[in-house]
């Protein structure tokens, strides 16, 4: 009941600003759809026992890594690129398979075992085909105001309600449950556009203690790379890190990636 009451506030709150009600012409607009996809290595040696039993279950040393891949797309349903109130629609998908399950001595072929920007295509579709484990998030972000508007690196604040889960293959079980509302800052332009900080509150079904009462924070930091592989391939890259605590006795987790996000066209080897 209480996501239901937030996912109301949101849409409460963009009927009660003009923006949303404004009418325009489709040329008016710039293109509101946006998707990529992303490889990366995800590192879990910090995350909770909960998470690693979950994610990791026959790895017992204490580095544990997964190669880590997705797509991500978001839809503008009401704005501006320089308008201070918006209201996007967005989704994620988190496919992780344990490195241990992947012997790159024996098999150096494998895309997985390349550099990150080799045919990162064909790797990201071989982690897709194989991942161990899946998280999926959706949800809505409001954006109503803005920071440094003067400035090359402008800022805009926004509210996000986010729907998400996560499960493993063979588990047999009913998926775990994450979810959250949270207040954020992300860069609108600049050389970091893209990246973003955020702090809030939900529930993750995983942690044994206090599974309803999380405090989560998740930062992103993306650049635009002068390299000129990266500029042919389109590729920016990220590190991310997820922080999920309770503030109190119980497990804390923190999980940190690092990766390159790709225009979606190049996951079937074209850039258009």
């Amino acid at each position: 009941m209480a996501w239901r009451r937030s996912i109301k506030l949101v849409v409460l709150a963009c009927l009660l600003v003009s923006p949303c009600v404004a009418r325009a012409s489709a040329e008016e607009y710039e293109d509101p759809f946006q998707a990529s996809f992303y490889t990366g290595i995800g590192i879990d040696s910090f995350a909770a026992g909960e998470i690693n039993r979950y994610i990791n279950p026959e790895d017992s040393s204490d580095i544990r890594e997964r190669y880590v891949a997705g797509i991500d797309f978001a839809y503008r349903i009401f704005g501006k690129d320089e308008d201070r109130n918006q209201l996007w629609v967005f989704g994620e998908t988190v496919h992780g398979l344990r490195s241990t399950e992947v012997d790159c001595e024996k098999n150096p072929d494998l895309p997985v075992c390349d550099d990150l920007t080799t045919s990162p295509g064909q790797r990201t579709l071989f982690i897709l085909r194989n991942a161990s484990s899946l998280e999926a998030y959706g949800g809505f972000s409001y954006y109503f105001g803005k920071v440094q508007g003067q400035s090359d690196s402008v800022g805009r604040t926004y509210l996000k309600v986010q729907l998400g889960f996560l499960t493993v293959s063979g588990s047999g079980g009913d998926v775990a449950d994450m979810h959250h509302v949270a207040l954020g800052l992300e860069a609108f332009s600049g050389r970091y556009q893209g990246s973003y900080l955020e702090a809030g509150y939900g529930r993750t079904d995983l942690f044994l203690v206090h599974p309803k009462d999380r405090w989560k924070i998740d930062g992103f930091l993306t650049w635009k790379a002068s390299n000129k592989l990266f500029t042919a391939l389109k590729a920016s890259p990220f590190v991310q890190i997820r922080v999920d605590a309770d503030a109190g006795s119980g497990s804390d987790s923190i999980q940190s990636y690092f990766g390159f996000d790709f225009d979606l066209g190049t996951l079937f080897g074209t850039g258009d």
